[in-house]
């Protein structure tokens, strides 16, 4: 199955209202860190080889973030699909529209316990720390994307 990921401010959606079916969680630390990290053509220095949620291998530099401590996260429909909207605390919005506007048209890789459960390509600067991923998921591969990303 192949898997579209997107971020908000990456791509372009149309309107609709969402339907919210899994009980958001509040504000919480993570039970495993998300890094988020560039991801380059080739091996380099300073790079590493991780596994997609597919089985194949990107490389990805050092981390840029990681985070610890979501504000928000749900699991919403989204026109036909299902998807997952995450919100980061302030500090960490900060840092990720500033690193999404500095790499517009690269990928960026959200690693949780040394795979890689998304990378999609920026499409400009994404401000306010609200991150949706959508694509071509059922409501349970939504869930189960959910329990990866925040171990809940």
């Amino acid at each position: 199955m192949v898997l579209l990921v997107a971020l908000v401010g990456c791509s372009e959606t149309t309107g609709g209202s969402a339907e919210r079916t899994a009980a958001p969680t509040g504000a919480a630390d993570l039970l495993a860190p998300i890094d988020l990290a560039r991801v380059v053509p080739a091996p380099g220095e300073g790079t590493t080889a991780l596994p997609d949620s597919e089985g194949q291998t990107l490389h990805v530099e050092e981390p840029f973030l990681t985070i610890t401590r979501l504000e928000g996260a749900t699991v919403e429909q989204q026109q036909t699909t299902w998807g997952l909207n995450i919100t980061m605390t302030p500090e960490d919005g900060d840092v990720f529209a500033e690193w999404t506007g500095a790499h517009t048209g690269e990928q960026v890789a959200m690693i949780v316990d040394g795979q890689i459960v998304s990378a999609p390509m920026i499409q400009g600067a994404i401000p306010g720390g609200k991150v949706s991923i959508s694509g071509q998921y059922s409501q349970s591969e939504a869930q189960a994307l959910l329990h990866q990303i925040t171990g809940r």
